[in-house]
């Protein structure tokens, strides 16, 4: 009885674990080689420091005032410490560069710059772009992130958007 018993565990032991090897290739390659269905994506050069965490960027949906929040970027402070002087910049492509409010909140008062975001605090830029941009059209643009790290020192990031609009 027990030769049976250490013959089954050998047994699961070798070819489970090949069953567990193969199936994380497999989920990884799956999660590489696939695309999302449309959206507009955006991501930082950051991301250990300023994490993108969401968007909702959408069709005819141009922000034309500083209470208009029909679109918004949600990143966050990842940097383990407070930072400040936030400022958003340098648009390229689609975003303009004159008209973008970044906030920490989305309901809140619009700001040009923040002073201070805590640790993990989520920042809001509200980019402006043409309200002429139709459903299924392309976005491609960035916006330069400036910040102080929690020594002073300046630092940067760019959070790029691009894909499909709904």
């Amino acid at each position: 009885m027990n030769k049976r018993g250490q013959a089954a565990l050998e047994y699961l032991m070798t070819y489970g674990w090949a069953l567990i090897v193969i199936a994380i290739v497999v989920g990884v390659l799956i999660f590489i080689v696939s695309s999302p269905a449309g959206g507009v994506v955006c991501s930082s050069s950051d991301p250990a420091k300023i994490l993108f965490k969401s968007s909702n960027i959408l069709a005819g949906a141009a922000l034309t005032t500083p209470a208009s929040t029909t679109a918004v970027i949600n990143i966050q402070n990842a940097t383990g410490g407070a930072i400040g002087t936030v400022h958003v910049s340098a648009a390229t492509g689609n975003f303009s560069a004159t008209g973008e409010i970044i906030s920490t909140s989305t309901t809140g008062t619009a700001d040009t710059d923040i002073t201070t975001v805590v640790s993990g605090g989520n920042m809001y830029i509200m980019p402006e772009y043409s309200a002429d941009i139709a459903s299924a059209a392309t976005i491609l643009g960035s916006y330069t992130f400036t910040y102080n790290d929690q020594f002073g020192y300046a630092k940067s990031a760019v959070i790029t958007c691009q894909g499909k609009v709904a």
